[in-house]
């Protein structure tokens, strides 16, 4: 994968975890409030981390839904904190095998995320509509 093809991915990856963040609260708004600007407004700064605890408590989800969830919160920090850092400095990046390594985790995590983010979508859409 070249650098510009790594760029992308991983640029949609982020897409892909804040809109999932964004359909959680919609999905948790319209299951638990009568006024879902309010409540919305009330959730709107929470945190990956709380929304999925909010939604497990809920057990809207089941288990095995909680724990991608659960995974997406590791893997975004993962992605916006580390993924860069294990390949930066090297003089060859896109040669080396830390760079492929990372490369093929995001390609892998890329259309998890992307299956993932169309079934929560399409599910708080159903609460939108």
């Amino acid at each position: 994968m070249s650098l510009e093809q790594f760029y992308l991915y991983i640029g949609e990856l982020i897409m892909y975890f804040q809109v999932i963040e964004r359909d959680l609260k919609i999905i948790y708004t319209s299951i638990t409030s009568n006024n879902f600007y309010v409540q919305y407004s009330d959730i709107n700064n929470l945190s990956l981390g709380q929304m999925v605890g909010l939604m497990k408590e809920k057990q809207y989800f089941s288990s095995n839904e909680i724990h991608q969830l659960q995974k997406m919160k590791h893997k975004r920090n993962y992605y916006v904190h580390q993924s860069f850092l294990s390949f930066v400095d090297n003089d060859h990046l896109e040669d080396s095998v830390e760079y492929q390594e990372v490369s093929n985790k995001l390609m892998e995590d890329h259309n998890f995320f992307e299956n993932l983010c169309i079934k929560v979508s399409n599910l708080s859409k159903q609460f939108i509509e």
